[in-house]
């Protein structure tokens, strides 16, 4: 987190209110894990009281991208990201060029078309099959 992001935060009623970080401390404590930060809303109606019962949800960083699979479509052949893309065959082995991701899904910057089917599980089973050089690379 960092100061300057959008927060959102709804109280017991369900009213939801809308803020951004002003504060973050970079101190977390070791027994809890935790660690503070301050955010400021627009309250003119007193709402928001301290002591009161919130749940909060904070804006990360999105960005658009064009083409993205998920993580675990990506397996690492030769040192390079490949995945396997389905053709009339079966499977074939393709290395692509990856952008920007996060833990769930990542950017293919190339490689790949937009619509190509790609294995999205039991993706080590593919490629233990094309060290018995089973599978046809690209």
């Amino acid at each position: 987190m960092r100061e300057g992001q959008d927060v959102r935060v709804q109280n017991a009623e369900g009213k939801n209110f809308e803020g951004k970080i002003t504060y973050v401390n970079a101190m977390i404590t070791r027994e809890t894990r935790a660690g503070n930060v301050l955010a400021r809303f627009p309250n003119p109606d007193f709402s928001l009281r301290p002591g009161s019962l919130l749940e909060a949800e904070v804006s990360l960083k999105e960005a658009r991208v064009k083409l993205k699979v998920p993580r675990a479509a990506v397996m690492m052949i030769d040192g390079n990201p490949n995945v396997f893309v389905r053709t009339p065959d079966g499977f074939i082995k393709r290395e692509v060029e990856l952008g920007r991701g996060d833990d769930d899904s990542v950017e293919v910057v190339s490689g790949l078309k937009q619509g190509e089917e790609i294995a999205v599980s039991n993706v080590f089973l593919l490629k233990a099959e094309l060290g018995k050089q089973n599978i046809p690379a690209e």
